[in-house]
């Protein structure tokens, strides 16, 4: 029962102070947060390896923005391991209101929103960090607390990985480079600044990423490390 649900054993280090002595991050974790980890599909199915990882990525959302990293190498996680879980949660802890706010709203989240999230969380990233954000939801549901639908959620899922693997929503993604800019005369600081504003510009229109329309907009724009 606890493999099943794993909350009700945590909620007992909670109770018994064990949080506070062993990781004191945790020692203030919430029951919605305990509920969350028992919302997430049981780990151990062949198809599913990620499971186990998406209930530690859950329990150490409740860990203060930042911190998570550190906590895991000092729970002897492997760098590997410590890196992948401290950067979902940190992701989710980063998009989890303005998730929540779309997702609540009507209609669905726009194309360009849900970019925007994969901008941020990364894109072999976003789906675990939606993952937990179901979890997340449904918990809040059982508490009585209005939460973005199980369907909402699925529809939302499938669209964003779609648009996650698709769509431009990285530097790298984008038709034109650095090289591309100095070209132009652009140099120094300004070569990251004019990349981060191109690629804002597809995430809200990827019809714009090409080498043409881009290298005309930067034309367009007042370039001040040129």
């Amino acid at each position: 029962d606890q493999v099943a649900k794993p909350g009700r054993a945590f909620a007992m280090w909670h109770t018994s102070g064990s949080f506070a002595t062993l990781i004191p991050a945790l020692a203030d974790i919430s029951a919605l947060d305990l509920a969350t980890l028992d919302n997430l599909c049981a780990p151990g199915l062949a198809m599913r390896p990620q499971r186990r990882v998406n209930r530690m990525i859950a329990l150490f959302s409740a860990a203060p923005h930042g911190s998570i990293q550190g906590i895991l190498k000092g729970l002897r996680f492997s760098n590997a391991d410590a890196a992948w879980i401290g950067s979902v949660a940190a992701a989710w802890q980063t998009l989890r209101d303005d998730m929540r706010n779309a997702m609540m709203q009507e209609p669905t989240p726009s194309d360009a929103s849900l970019r925007r999230w994969a901008a941020e969380a990364g894109r072999t990233r976003l789906a675990s960090v939606l993952r937990i954000a179901g979890a997340r939801w449904t918990a809040e549901r059982q508490a009585g607390i209005a939460a973005p639908s199980s369907e909402a959620v699925m529809s939302v899922y499938r669209r964003a990985v779609r648009t996650a693997y698709r769509d431009p929503i990285e530097i790298g993604d984008l038709a034109v480079n650095g090289s591309d800019l100095e070209k132009l005369g652009i140099r120094g600081p300004a070569v990251g600044q004019t990349l981060r504003s191109l690629l804002e510009t597809v995430i809200n229109d990827p019809a714009a990423n090409s080498r043409e329309k881009l290298l005309e907009a930067v034309k367009g724009q007042p370039q001040h490390g040129r």
